[in-house]
């Protein structure tokens, strides 16, 4: 063992200095770091309000808290139609033609129609905060009736702000007022956090999320301003066959973020109903670690990788885009998903607190799903790009039906665990698909390296997940990480695992 840590310290430093090189000159890592000012913030503020949240409110409070954030996620996306992504093309087309006539149709008919589904939607739940709060935190506390009105008007303002003001930053082409908006809002949020739940308690939490949206609102109405009038921003009047354009291309966002919502918020009520809130509170540790790194990884996608494949489609550029965008995020989401598993009591007491220790099971289930999970996310936006929207719909649709099915047999045989199973089988079953599809688009040898990267990283996470489990050794846990690395720079040539092995 000796001789051969020896002879992996003696490899030369080419390796590394290449693969250095290699990542400063791509597209997809430059993305990367160009986007991760807000996505830092958004972690850190992230991370300590959801530190101070386990503190004061209990494995009990986080279970609560995380249903009312799902329940509003669910009747944003339906109140939003899935619009913001067809609002901005067509801004930024018409405004590229000069054509204000038509510029106007398209932002007052997606307000028009936003507030109107809004009304629809909002204003009969007003007389039925009972049922819901029944339903979604498994009580009939009347206390949280004012919670639930919070929440409910709280779901315009999100809409409004991020469904619709948000797409006039992109469309503007000024993603840097975006960024100090939407930072200064977190900073602003976290501080009233912290007195709304010490005085409050979990109602104060709940509050909090209406108190987060609003701030958000003030802060892009400043800053639009530095781009166009209010008067240009809320206008009112509606069009039909503009409706019908834009509607058409936003009844995929809607049907899958309002699928994906909901599909999310069934599997964790049926925790509540089955295990507790406590159960729900603890398995929200999980989904939290994978919401604080997802953007590091999608967040270049959409700048980079959608942008490109959709202006030139499949070329040989487009190919090693393709490829590099796969290497690094097989790679990013294997280094992750290592720390967490090598360092998961560690990690629980840092984000958490020992009362949630019981995660790192759920840590152990649930990660083996997560390169899955990229990997098929990658082929959808290629799918979006290429305007193969059914295809794109189908996928999303079976994976969301398939962890739904699953996840509802296993929590009634297992508990909690068949929540992070269910995850995890989805994922392979989709991302096994895209994979496929992906060997169509790349080159041979291209797509053998991605699956001999694949094959490297997905056994080194089950590997990891399987020591979690059981409890190896850290040490143990660390040698697989090295063996990892060793793999990889294998993977790319860099590395010769025989000699190293006859050196030792």
């Amino acid at each position: 063992m000796q001789l051969l840590l020896h002879s992996i310290l003696k490899t030369p430093s080419r390796a590394a200095v290449s693969i250095f090189k290699g990542l400063i000159s791509d597209r997809t890592f430059r993305s990367a770091v160009f986007t991760s000012p807000l996505a830092i913030i958004r972690l850190g503020t992230g991370f300590v309000r959801s530190k101070y949240a386990a503190l004061s409110l209990g494995a009990a409070g986080i279970g609560l808290l995380s249903q009312a954030n799902l329940f509003v996620l669910l009747f944003t996306s339906i109140g939003s139609l899935g619009l913001v992504n067809s609002l901005m093309q067509q801004m930024s087309y018409h405004r590229e033609q000069d054509n204000v006539t038509e510029l106007l149709k398209v932002k007052g008919t997606t307000l028009v129609s936003q507030l109107l589904v809004l009304a629809v939607l909002i204003l009969p739940l007003v007389f039925f905060t009972g049922p819901l709060n029944e339903y979604l935190f498994n009580t009939r506390d009347t206390s949280y009736r004012l919670d639930m009105l919070f929440l409910l008007a709280g779901i315009p303002v999100t809409v409004i702000t991020s469904n619709y003001i948000e797409g006039f930053f992109t469309a503007y082409s000024r993603f840097n007022l975006y960024v100090r908006a939407s930072s200064w809002a977190a900073i602003l949020s976290l501080v009233l956090f912290f007195p709304m739940v010490y005085l409050w308690g979990i109602h104060g939490a709940i509050i909090h999320i209406w108190v987060n949206v609003f701030i958000l609102l003030l802060f892009f109405l400043y800053y639009i301003r530095k781009i166009v009038d209010y008067k240009d921003i809320f206008v009112f009047r509606f069009d039909r066959g503009v409706f019908v354009k834009i509607f058409k291309e936003g009844m995929v966002n809607l049907s899958c973020a309002a699928l994906a919502n909901l599909v999310a918020l069934l599997i964790r009520n049926n925790i509540i109903h089955q295990s507790g809130e406590v159960e729900n509170g603890i398995y929200q540790i999980v989904i939290s670690v994978t919401a604080y790194y997802t953007p590091f990884i999608t967040n270049p996608l959409w700048a980079s990788y959608f942008p490109l494949l959709s202006a030139k489609g499949v070329t040989e550029e487009t190919q090693r885009v393709i490829k590099s965008t796969l290497v690094y995020t097989l790679l990013a989401c294997s280094a992750v998903c290592g720390i967490v598993l090598t360092i998961p009591e560690l990690l629980i007491r840092i984000l958490a607190s020992p009362q949630f220790l019981k995660a790192k099971q759920f840590f152990s289930l649930q990660m083996a799903g997560d390169i899955w999970y990229f990997v098929f996310f990658i082929f959808g936006i290629y799918l979006l790009s290429q305007r193969k929207v059914k295809q794109y719909l189908v996928m999303w649709v079976c994976y969301l039906v398939l962890q739904y099915t699953v996840a509802q047999v296993l929590i009634d045989r297992i508990g909690v665990n068949g929540a992070p199973i269910a995850y995890s089988i989805s994922c392979m079953v989709v991302g096994g698909y895209a994979i496929l599809q992906f060997g169509r688009l790349l080159p041979r040898g291209d797509f053998n390296k991605i699956l001999e990267l694949l094959l490297v990283c997905f056994v080194f996470v089950t590997g990891l997940a399987a020591c979690c489990w059981f409890d190896i050794p850290v040490a143990v846990k660390v040698a697989g990480l090295a063996g990892w690395g060793i793999c990889v720079l294998a993977v790319f040539r860099l590395v010769n695992i025989k000699k190293l092995l006859q050196r030792s």
